[in-house]
């Protein structure tokens, strides 16, 4: 930790550490993102957390749906892929750094979360699960505050509590909230299609559980599952009745190299809307 700045761990590996270079492939990938829009202001979004040659187009997907809108507040709910120490954990810094630039972390409102939950706090953490997400952020909002939480557990049960210790600090604010996750990973990229299908099935549908149903097993391999159920149960509370899935692929599609047994990971963009 530099100060009180959480510096990046990503930049020159799972993306580029050149201001200009990394502005212009992140707005590469916006630019192929073809025009939809949805009524409403979005509410949430689920995004991929691979370097971005791998998920970076797919996670442009979901951030071209809320380019350019107004947010007080952004929750960025991501897993913790190291060692964990706790259910949910932040950084104590008051600021994420990228090559793009520092991004402000709502102090006051983590303070009041970690009176709602228990909250270990680390002095430095190299996850990229939750500052993969910042570039693309930078880029499509003027400005914004970020609300970070790694979550170190996969007990489904936590998403519930979070939620709803969540829910006060969100309410009355034009809050986005972004679930980091990419989908199952698997040493068979069919089994990948298979599995995932079902994970968007259930999100079409809206359907939590149903969902809960196919996140629960031991073998569900979906990183992020807690920061999902956590994300759609929240953005419920806060008036979204709708969820689009924008896009699906998988590491094999974006390489191709379609090869039987060959590790593969899953990712898919999703917003959820009034």
């Amino acid at each position: 930790m530099s100060g009180n700045i959480r510096p990046s761990a990503l930049a020159g590996t799972w993306y580029p550490a050149g201001q200009q270079e990394l502005r212009d492939l992140v707005r590469g990938f916006l630019d192929a993102v073809p025009e939809r829009s949805f009524p409403g202001r979005p509410l949430g979004l689920i995004s991929p957390h691979a370097g971005y040659y791998y998920s970076g187009q797919t996670a442009a997907y979901g951030y071209r749906m809320v380019t350019g809108v107004p947010y007080d507040l952004v929750v960025l709910l991501a897993p913790m892929h190291m060692l964990s120490f706790g259910r949910f954990l932040a950084s104590s810094a008051s600021y994420y750094s990228t090559p793009l630039g520092k991004v402000q972390v709502d102090r006051d409102a983590l303070k009041e979360l970690a009176g709602k939950v228990e909250i270990t706090f680390l002095d430095s953490d190299a996850e990229h699960s939750l500052e993969i997400q910042l570039p693309f952020l930078q880029t499509v909002l003027e400005k914004f505050i970020i609300l970070p939480i790694m979550i170190g557990t996969v007990d489904l049960g936590a998403a519930a509590d979070l939620a709803k210790a969540l829910l006060p600090i969100c309410k009355g604010r034009e809050t986005l909230i972004v679930a980091s996750s990419d989908m199952h990973h698997i040493n068979d990229y069919q089994e990948v299609e298979r599995r995932d299908s079902r994970i968007e099935d259930a999100l079409r549908r809206y359907d939590l559980p149903a969902l809960r149903k196919e996140l629960r097993p031991e073998e569900c391999s979906v990183c992020g599952k807690v920061p999902i159920m956590t994300a759609l149960t929240l953005a419920r509370e806060l008036g979204s009745k709708r969820l689009e899935i924008l896009h699906r692929t998988h590491s094999g599609e974006v390489t191709g190299e379609l090869i039987p047994g060959q590790y593969t990971v899953g990712y898919l963009s999703a917003v959820m809307l009034p």
